[in-house]
């Protein structure tokens, strides 16, 4: 989340500063490839990220037994999906949240304005499905439903809700990263 949104905010401001927007308006590059690309971007850093946390974990909680093969119990196809689909989601609010602030300095600070609220009220570290406002506001949240697709996917193993918060997510996703190139606009930075 933080790569998408906060990493996002960082290098369009810095690119837009920089002016390197309008040498792609002069280029064959669409603003939907240029977006494309940046989602490409926060894909891999994701993988990446995935990939180191359950080789620390591996390192951390199995180091006595030596034994690897439970990452592929744990491991469920399913993160793919969801993870293209967070990718969508924060993606596309980085691009917003980059068309709105216009200066480098700011943009950490408006990332974290994104970022921090929808951490503690997603439920990703507490259940917030026992007070009624909080959880209220956790279902307008994409990552409320990327936690729960995540959690259903790995722990419960229930493939049903696991489905559901992944076309929500999607869904979601799909509104946000299209809005996301629609307020793009290379020419005018």
């Amino acid at each position: 989340m933080n790569n998408g949104v906060i990493g996002t905010i960082n290098r369009y401001t810095y690119f837009d500063k920089k002016g390197l927007f309008r040498k792609l308006s002069s280029s064959p590059m669409k603003k939907g490839e240029v977006v494309f690309g940046e989602a490409s971007w926060t894909f891999l850093q994701g993988l990446i990220s995935i990939v180191a946390i359950l080789l620390v974990g591996w390192l951390v909680f199995k180091i006595g037994d030596r034994n690897f093969m439970w990452i592929i119990d744990v491991l469920d196809w399913k993160i793919i999906p969801i993870t293209i689909s967070a990718v969508l989601n924060f993606t596309g609010l980085g691009m917003i949240g980059s068309r709105l602030i216009k200066n480098p300095d700011s943009a950490t600070a408006a990332g974290n304005f994104l970022t921090f609220p929808m951490m503690f009220l997603s439920g990703a570290f507490f259940e917030v499905a026992h007070i009624p406002v909080i959880n209220i506001v956790s279902k307008m949240l994409p990552l409320t439903y990327i936690v729960d697709a995540y959690r259903a996917s790995m722990i419960t193993i229930n493939t049903s809700v696991a489905w559901f918060n992944i076309g929500i997510i999607f869904a979601f996703g799909i509104v946000i990263f299209t809005i996301g190139i629609l307020i793009t606009k290379l020419s005018e930075r």
